[in-house]
């Protein structure tokens, strides 16, 4: 069975099957199925043991010398030939999104009832406005600041991506913009190199 690793799952958690034993990560657990971890410092895997790692739009919350330890951290625990599937928000077309936005402040503050946080518009600060400036500014270059871990302090190009992912010894399998929650995102699959 592949031991699998979901870093920064938040609430999109991995089921288990008979090939993949899933983890399910977080640095804020908001659910008892989520282990607590720390993505720079993954000390609860030695070197080599884990299959595959999947980390969706958590890079860009790390400053950047806590950046530096993830990749480590990830790279060290995985095996030779184990995968990498990461997502992090596209830096250019966020950028090319706001200034092509409207700049007219409508609805910053959004305040959700006694603080649900299952609201589907929790973590936003006026909501998933990708239309308006500061939708696009709280939503994807600063995040929601709404509770702790929700600050984007990083940002990724696809030149960035694939000059870290060759930094720290992987083989880019696929790397693509995709379009998901709105915006466009890059997606990178990668396979660590044997003898890295």
């Amino acid at each position: 069975m592949k031991t699998c690793l979901y870093l920064g799952c938040g609430r999109d958690l991995m089921p288990s099957d008979d090939e993949h034993h899933w983890i399910n990560c977080d640095k804020f657990p908001l659910d008892d199925r989520v282990r607590y971890a720390d993505v720079t410092r993954l000390f609860d895997w030695t070197d080599g043991s884990v299959d595959h790692i999947k980390t969706h739009y958590t890079l860009e919350h790390l400053d950047y010398m806590a950046e530096k330890y993830a990749w480590h951290e990830m790279v060290r625990v995985l095996k030779p030939g184990g995968t990498l599937d990461i997502r992090v928000p596209d830096f250019v077309s966020t950028v090319e999104t706001w200034l092509a936005a409207k700049d007219d402040w409508k609805g910053f503050y959004q305040i959700i009832p006694n603080n649900d946080k299952t609201h589907p518009e929790y973590g936003f600060g006026n909501g998933p406005a990708l239309d308006n400036r500061w939708g696009v500014l709280l939503t994807w270059i600063f995040g929601s600041q709404s509770q702790p871990g929700l600050y984007h302090v990083n940002a990724y190009t696809e030149g960035k991506l694939r000059g870290m992912l060759h930094h720290f010894g992987c083989e880019i399998t696929t790397l693509e913009r995709v379009h998901h929650r709105d915006a466009w995102m890059l997606q990178a699959h990668a396979r660590k190199k044997t003898g890295s």
